[in-house]
């Protein structure tokens, strides 16, 4: 009886200090289990920014309690300050994590939210779409045959169809033409400046890793030119290449940015024969927005040419180390006339360098196919050529060839375009031909000789 009363005694008493404890917030060691927040949601706004210079505001909703929120990087190279979001330098995304502490009540709790970064997209002017009201003109050469048709994915859209032959050239390709006759270039003038250097144009190749070439030159003289390549890395899919002529191909001119570049090809797999459909589509010039698309008037001047009406301005497209001007002529000369000096000494010419004119749509017909030039040349027996072109199109052309009998002194040569140079195209009735050039001495380098020229006819 004794030890049954001490037992009930002690834990009478043990259950009252457990009492008093809890009374005086004694008892366990662990604090009491905070409440789970209600959902808590992470937002931005706007979602997607531009790389570098993009912010973006970030909130949140829900949660529950007290805790202030904080922003946090989680992945992604983007910045926070605060509740803003600034965007890194490069395009991707940027995950967010949003954290209300927690309070007395509420644990802590967490959202994430992701904020894409994409690619500043450049200002840019598009020069030709295959969708233009006016179509514009393709001109195949080296047995590329070029014409435009429906895209080969998306068949609403019109593009250049590029067919070229394992037996043509190796730089088989196609000028691509907007401006309408009588006007200056295949297009309008491209202004490549020492900050804005890059064209692009969507291509699709049957096979990956195919080398394109895009060429700009000035479309009165051939030699000033710039070329670049850019690779297509899939088959059967449109790219967009990106076109550096700060980056000219290899054993091509370096860019001359006193050039006008007012003429645009495409070679498709360049530097290799091969039979295969290409296709390319949306030229654009990079950079700059609202470019121009006026295609300048050609300056014409009226047959016959005499370099003598104050109110033309002739211009002498010289090429190959031709240097020409209107000037004085020597003795015998009618007014003013054309000087051209070939080559120099120390720097010969090249044996086809000239001197191009723009004369206005030459009217070649049946049983009119002649033109006269007044000449000066230093020898006797020496061969021009004179070479009828279109203005925009190279591929049209026709030459024909007179040789003088006069030494250091004036006489008018006949032109037969119906006899053309031996290896050179016929003529065609049912081509324009706008520009002459003018060849002297043909097939000769020039080492300083002087020629003149004037009185430029249509006809005997």
């Amino acid at each position: 009886m004794y030890l049954l009363k001490k037992s009930i005694t002690l834990s009478a008493w043990a259950a009252a200090s457990a009492m008093l404890l809890a009374a005086c917030g004694g008892g366990s060691s662990d604090s009491p289990a905070l409440t789970t927040q209600s959902a808590l949601t992470a937002s931005a706004n706007p979602t997607s920014i531009v790389a570098t210079t993009g912010t973006s505001a970030l909130s949140t909703s829900g949660g529950s309690g007290s805790g202030a929120v904080t922003y946090k990087i989680k992945s992604g190279s983007c910045t926070v300050s605060g509740t803003t979001l600034t965007a890194s330098s490069t395009a991707g995304p940027c995950v967010v994590t949003a954290t209300k502490a927690a309070d007395a009540t509420y644990a802590a709790a967490s959202a994430d939210v992701t904020v894409t970064v994409t690619t500043p997209v450049a200002a840019s002017t598009t020069f030709v779409t295959f969708d233009e009201a006016t179509t514009p003109t393709l001109s195949g050469f080296g047995a590329l045959t070029a014409t435009i048709a429906a895209d080969p994915v998306a068949s609403s859209n019109k593009a250049a169809k590029l067919d070229k032959l394992a037996s043509g050239e190796t730089w088989a390709g196609v000028t691509l033409a907007t401006c309408p006759a009588g006007t200056t270039g295949s297009m309008p003038t491209i202004p490549l400046s020492s900050s804005n250097k890059t064209m692009t144009l969507r291509a699709y190749s049957p096979t990956a890793n195919t080398v394109f070439r895009l060429k700009l030159e000035n479309s009165a003289d051939n030699t000033k030119t710039v070329e670049t390549d850019a690779t297509v890395t899939a088959a059967n899919t449109w790219e967009t290449l990106t076109f550096d002529f700060g980056s000219p191909a290899t054993g091509t001119n370096a860019l001359d940015l006193t050039t006008v570049f007012n003429k645009a090809s495409v070679f498709p797999n360049f530097n290799n024969k091969v039979t295969a459909t290409y296709y390319v589509d949306d030229l654009k010039f990079i950079g700059v927005s609202g470019v121009s698309q006026t295609c300048p008037a050609t300056p014409t001047s009226a047959l016959p040419m005499t370099f003598d009406d104050s109110a033309v301005t002739y211009t002498l497209n010289d090429f190959g180390g031709n240097v020409s001007v209107v000037d004085a002529g020597p003795s015998g000369s009618d007014g003013k006339v054309a000087k051209s000096t070939k080559g120099a000494v120390g720097t010969p010419s090249e044996t086809w360098a000239g001197t191009t004119v723009t004369t206005g749509t030459l009217p070649f017909a049946a049983g009119a196919t002649t033109m006269t030039v007044r000449v000066w040349a230093p020898n006797a027996g020496t061969t021009v050529r004179l070479k009828a072109e279109n203005l925009t199109d190279p591929t049209v052309s026709v030459e024909t060839d007179a040789v003088t009998t006069v030494a250091a002194g004036w006489q008018t040569l006949t032109f037969n375009f119906a006899n053309q140079a031996t290896g050179t195209a016929a003529l065609n009735l049912a081509s324009v031909y706008g520009k002459v050039s003018i060849f002297f001495d043909f097939n000769k380098a020039g080492t300083g000789q002087i020629y003149y020229f004037d009185t430029v006819k249509f006809g005997l």
